[in-house]
């Protein structure tokens, strides 16, 4: 079930970034697999919550999803700071993405996202505070 449902995002991404709108069975497919986290991951994406980071002149990108209570970093397809991502994707293996990634995932196949470009001396920076929120992001 686990590596189905990676394959079924995988085939959901190809077909938004071949600029495929998805059709209300395909919309319910994915909703009976993911459920509520769909739901949650689509309303990131429609309020722009999803930014994708370029530190020139490296040309590092870093995507942020900006959640409830926090920002979080997510590697596309492979890792989110989240604690969903952590118990439900790494420990549990019920899931193959936490909805951070599902909104990373969609935002970048249909290009729905804020693109910030950063001098590469503030990337140390932005790391850190991605990694250690301050009290009022986590409050």
């Amino acid at each position: 079930m686990y590596s189905l449902n990676e394959k079924l995002l995988a085939e959901t991404q190809k077909k938004l970034q071949g600029g495929v709108t998805l059709d209300s069975k395909s919309l319910a497919e994915l909703r009976s697999k993911f459920g509520e986290k769909l739901d949650r991951a689509l309303k990131l994406l429609a309020d722009g919550h999803v930014k994708k980071y370029t530190f020139k002149p490296s040309k590092r990108e870093v995507w942020i999803v900006v959640g409830r209570t926090r920002d979080y970093q997510v590697l596309p397809r492979l890792y989110c700071m989240c604690d969903d991502f952590y118990l439900n994707v790494v420990i549990r293996r019920s899931d193959p993405a936490c909805y951070h990634m599902l909104a990373q995932m969609s935002a970048e196949a249909t290009k729905k996202f804020d693109e910030i470009e950063e001098h590469d001396e503030k990337y140390d920076l932005f790391m850190q505070e991605w990694a250690n929120p301050t009290e009022e992001q986590t409050s």
